[in-house]
């Protein structure tokens, strides 16, 4: 069930940006829902993580 909730959630916000690359599409959900609750550095460590990351 929390999956499904998050996944509509992470449909709605990407649904809000269309045109956005693979890897900003990784990165904005992240940011709509942690980034006023994490530590900068923490922030920075994972978006460039998710940077990192392959596009398929």
């Amino acid at each position: 069930m929390d999956f499904a909730i998050f996944d509509t959630a992470q449909t709605i916000m990407l649904a809000s940006r269309p045109n956005l690359s693979v890897t900003e599409k990784r990165k904005m959900p992240f940011l709509r829902l942690y980034g006023n609750e994490l530590d900068s550095q923490i922030i920075k460590k994972v978006l460039a993580h998710l940077e990192s990351l392959p596009v398929q």
